[in-house]
């Protein structure tokens, strides 16, 4: 079985996602990706799962929210509603293609991350890319 690690950044609404295929859910998998991908000194909110205990650890400011009983931290104010959206919507694009052949998972999410986070300039981002220097 394959999953996708996805995160966003988030001011007010979603500014830019990161998403890969990962093999399984172990913190042996997802640390160093969130190492490589996102600053320290960053707030991380996530659910309880055990992959994320050693985030504070590692540099960041970790937050967490127990799904089994709220969405919403009550007294932290924690909540993973940004990941919770952009999950639904990469889930809903997904759907919209009739789903993706495993051996194009990957290559899919690199193209779909792409879109996402150049949808303001996506054509002179494009352009960007394959200009010759």
């Amino acid at each position: 079985k394959m999953d996708a690690l996805c995160f966003v950044e988030f001011n007010e609404k979603i500014t830019k996602c990161f998403a890969t295929c990962i093999h399984n859910k172990k913190s042996e998998t997802i640390l160093p990706l969130i190492e490589k991908h996102v600053l320290p000194g960053t707030k991380i909110y996530t659910d309880e799962h055990k992959s994320y205990q050693k985030l504070n650890s590692l540099g960041f400011i970790h937050g967490t929210v127990c799904h089994k009983y709220e969405f919403v931290n009550k007294e932290t104010r924690v909540n993973t509603q940004a990941i919770e959206s952009f999950n639904n919507y990469l889930k809903y694009y997904i759907k919209m293609k009739k789903g993706i052949e495993p051996q194009r998972r990957e290559h899919f999410l690199i193209e779909f991350v792409l879109k996402f986070n150049s949808k303001e300039n996506l054509v002179s981002n494009l352009f960007d890319l394959i200009r010759i220097k």
